[in-house]
């Protein structure tokens, strides 16, 4: 019925990844069957979804959405492109959902027809394919040829569920998703302790599935505040902590990161050093390519131990992320983490 088994019919997954940079035709919407640049894209929805005789009876509640998407990239890559969507309805409820369907119909000139879909019939001759529908508004039957067919399949769980409601000993629902012990807190499995979050119990899209395992982790957190830090050891360093005065002369070291080529390549880092070097107290400094390795983590360790450091500096990325990890590696080394500074050139300067 839905015509799978042709060379021009993939599926919303597939066709995804035709539209990826790193996908088999480098980003180019290209028909499998020839590899031509299709001009007319049929986006059929509920392809086997809401069928209560020879499909899956639910919504799959992310398709109208990735559809739209789809298809509004489809017109950025290819403006010589049409993009019809075939599709019962439109059920898009979420924040600026329907506005966003609206916008690829108004900005992109995505036609939407309401339709529902008899057959998918394939020319033999060209390998365009004949799509089949009721017209919904008017009852009558048409034909429609389209170059290349993307089906909005059903979402289903994956093929390891029923093997892990066994290992777990928790129920399935009658479409074999993991069964919510109630209606009221869907977090809870059928058995004591283990929770349930996001697409295991049902469709979900992105922002329903994070909102939802936030609040199970919520749930989770508090079972376990009784248990907060009961297994956790202070860490100890093996090094005693140098005695730096404020009358001692401060003896500098700095670290300067390529970070790849976030940095390197915009900045002329051999000048920095050299300037750096001529610059009061410094007594050490050197550039590597990713300051935050293992390996550099290290040689900072040595660094600070060799030429007798009281103070240390890395010019790198941000702060947010990466500052702790320098303190650490500091404190290792026998340096007040608080004598060390972090500067923030890729943000600040390279980008």
């Amino acid at each position: 019925r839905w015509g799978y088994n042709y060379k021009n019919v993939v599926n919303a997954l597939e066709y995804e990844r035709m539209l990826s940079a790193s996908g088999p035709f480098g980003g180019h919407i290209l028909r499998p069957s020839d590899e031509k640049e299709p001009e007319i894209i049929a986006f059929i929805q509920c392809a086997g979804s809401r069928d209560l005789r020879e499909g899956i009876p639910y919504c799959s509640s992310v398709c109208c959405m990735y559809s739209a998407k789809e298809a509004i990239i489809t017109r950025e890559h290819s403006e010589n492109s049409k993009c019809f969507v075939f599709r019962h309805d439109v059920r898009a409820y979420g924040k600026n959902f329907y506005e966003f369907t609206q916008r690829a119909q108004e900005e992109y000139g995505v036609k939407y027809f309401q339709t529902k879909i008899s057959r998918i019939k394939e020319d033999p001759e060209t390998n365009d394919l004949v799509i089949h529908y009721e017209d919904l508004k008017t009852g009558e039957f048409k034909d429609f040829n389209a170059n290349l067919v993307v089906l909005a399949t059903p979402l289903v769980p994956s093929a390891g569920t029923k093997e892990l409601s066994k290992v777990l000993d928790i129920e399935l629902d009658d479409y074999n998703f993991f069964k919510e012990k109630s209606y009221y807190n869907k977090s809870l499995s059928s058995k004591e302790g283990i929770f349930l979050a996001g697409f295991c119990q049902g469709p979900m899209d992105i922002p329903e599935t994070v909102a939802d395992a936030s609040g199970v982790a919520s749930q989770v957190a508090i079972l376990l505040n009784s248990f907060k830090f009961t297994e956790t050891k202070e860490k100890v360093i093996g090094i005693p902590e140098k005695i730096v005065k404020e009358t001692d002369i401060p003896r500098i070291g700095v670290l300067i990161c390529h970070c790849g080529i976030n940095i390197g390549k915009y900045i002329d880092i051999p000048q920095v050093i050299e300037h750096i070097k001529t610059l009061p107290n410094v007594v050490f400094c050197e550039d590597n390519l990713y300051s935050c390795s293992s390996d550099s983590q290290e040689r900072i360790k040595d660094v600070i131990g060799e030429y007798n450091l009281n103070r240390f500096i890395v010019a790198s990325c941000t702060p947010r992320t990466h500052e702790s990890l320098f303190q650490e590696t500091c404190q290792e080394a026998g340096l007040n983490k608080y004598l060390f500074e972090m500067v923030n050139i890729r943000d600040q300067c390279s980008w």
